[in-house]
């Protein structure tokens, strides 16, 4: 299986999970562990990003996730700043492998419960910064920062400039922080537009601080362009950070080993 084939199975069944399946599921999930071994480095190229707001019914989600007959990659994160909430990232490498995930979940009945707010990210490489080096850094990361940009209709070009110049300022200094840029396509309004850059810890953002020389400089020099045009063409700029959550991710043996100190094997405890 090669190429897109691959992508999506950067994040598959965590196999210590303390849940009952029968031996069709595991046969599946065991499928799934297999094709997590020829994953390649790539972004995956859609992402269904579900912002659960209540606790309990994230619980549940993370419990019926294990449940689907399909091999689908989760990423479970809970939210360090703004509102209280639990954030699962469904990796798909196609709209079927969508499909199959709806036919055969039973994420319909959670919904009507919990009302979560789900959106369908489409990849972006030419937006992205170093999007390769952000994929090959998931395995040790602890958190992700998750910029969410909004535009006026029409000024999509606009917004792609922006995106260069900024990415050319972060090149200059050699910015130690890689983003993959997504399109929401479904889920919310038109132009809107989500970057996900993972976080070895938190002291990586004082690399890109105004209180670091280097970064003051290169913004000192692109700072006056990315003002002008993110004034003319921005209706919102949000920021958020998550914390990623081991327990509930289903992540492949070779991807866990990449982490040193275990992270991604905790013992598993009902929440």
């Amino acid at each position: 299986m090669k190429g897109r084939a691959t992508r999506f199975a950067l994040f598959v069944y965590n196999e210590r999970a303390s849940f009952n399946v029968n031996a069709d599921m595991k046969r599946t999930f065991a499928i799934s562990i297999l094709i997590g071994t020829l994953a390649a480095q790539e972004p995956p190229i859609l992402i269904r990003m579900i912002r659960e707001p209540m606790r309990v019914q994230a619980t549940e989600r993370a419990s019926n996730y294990l449940g689907f007959r399909v091999g689908t990659p989760i990423l479970a994160t809970t939210a360090t700043t703004g509102m209280p909430e639990t954030v699962f990232f469904e990796i798909h490498e196609s709209y079927a492998s969508l499909e199959a995930v709806d036919a055969v979940s039973h994420l319909g009945k959670l919904s009507e419960r919990s009302a979560p707010f789900s959106t369908l990210l489409l990849h972006l490489p030419g937006l992205s910064f170093r999007p390769d080096l952000a994929a090959k850094l998931m395995p040790r990361a602890r958190y992700l920062q998750i910029p969410t940009y909004r535009i006026r209709p029409g000024t999509g070009a606009e917004f792609g400039d922006l995106m260069r110049l900024r990415r050319a300022a972060y090149d200059a200094i050699n910015l130690d922080r890689p983003e993959r840029a997504y399109q929401v396509v479904s889920g919310t309004s038109s132009g809107t537009y989500v970057m996900i850059a993972p976080l070895t810890s938190l002291k990586t953002l004082d690399n890109g601080s105004v209180r670091n020389p280097a970064y003051a400089a290169a913004m000192g020099d692109t700072g006056p362009s990315l003002r002008k045009i993110a004034s003319e063409i921005e209706l919102s700029r949000d920021h958020q950070l998550l914390r990623l959550d081991p327990e509930w991710s289903y992540v492949s043996t070779e991807f866990a080993e990449l982490s040193a100190d275990n992270f991604w094997r905790p013992k598993f405890s009902a929440r």
